[in-house]
């Protein structure tokens, strides 16, 4: 199993649901992930276990079985259906994450660099505005 702290949730069409973290070892982000399902797509009653509610900053563990690159996507893993929901709310892994550098994804050279000021509280957002990311990096240019 593998901790992932959510820094992505965006609600698709209908239930439907895409979210994305980062994997994190001794604390520290390492590799984008966005976990998907063999045949299903992910939906919305998927967030919802017994240890609580999947949130951006919640740490979940996943089991990852294959990882399915499909560019531009090259941080798609087929995950288990099942995973435990370790924290619902980690405020100490936001500037960790904010510090990550961001590859371009047409090669590996670093396109920008975020910094905690970048990175905000949720705000509930107009209702056509469905995709909430807590971590953006900063301009390139």
């Amino acid at each position: 199993m593998v901790h992932v702290v959510i820094t992505d949730l965006t609600r698709m069409s209908g239930t439907r649901i895409c979210i994305a973290g980062y994997s994190l070892e001794n604390g520290r982000p390492i590799e984008c992930i966005r976990p998907e399902l063999t045949f299903d797509s992910l939906v919305e009653s998927w967030l919802y276990s017994s240890e609580g509610v999947m949130r951006p900053f919640a740490v979940a563990d996943f089991t990852l079985l294959q990882h399915r690159p499909s560019p531009p996507h090259i941080e798609d893993w087929i995950v288990e259906r099942r995973y435990t929901l370790v924290t619902d709310f980690a405020p100490d892994l936001i500037e960790p994450v904010s510090r990550r550098r961001v590859p371009s994804r047409s090669n590996s050279s670093t396109i920008a660099k975020s910094s905690p000021s970048t990175v905000g509280l949720c705000r509930r957002k107009p209702r056509h505005d469905r995709s909430v990311r807590f971590v953006r990096g900063a301009s390139s240019g």
